[in-house]
């Protein structure tokens, strides 16, 4: 019984350090992809926020969590733009019509906009 607590705790520890190291690289990723479409809107602030950013929260089912403030077009828009380049599933906020706003920008990482 000890023997199967033991592997099984090991199997579980191994695969959270794997999640993590995939939530680090995602992590990263996303920035540098955000970080490039965005210079071309300066005047926009941009938040990633949920699993993406919290230690040993992120998965290989997890979605990314983008926040945007200052888009000077339609979500719609966006959400296609953003479709077309990002990899991986993600849920878009627009920070003007969220009822969360103050929650993203207090736990949210902010990576474009003034100041970052």
């Amino acid at each position: 019984m000890i023997t199967i607590k033991r592997n099984l705790t090991r199997l579980w520890r191994d695969r959270s350090e794997k999640n993590e190291q995939l939530r680090l690289k995602v992590r990263k990723d996303m920035i540098d992809l955000l970080r490039d479409f965005f210079s071309r809107y300066p005047s926009c602030e941009v938040w990633i926020f949920g699993s993406v950013i919290r230690p040993f929260s992120f998965s290989g089912r997890s979605d990314i969590d983008i926040a945007v403030k200052g888009f000077p077009g339609s979500r719609l828009d966006l959400y296609l733009d953003l479709e077309a380049l990002l990899p991986l599933p993600f849920d878009l906020i627009m920070m003007e019509q969220s009822n969360i706003s103050g929650e993203i920008m207090n736990y949210g990482e902010k990576i474009c906009g003034n100041p970052v």
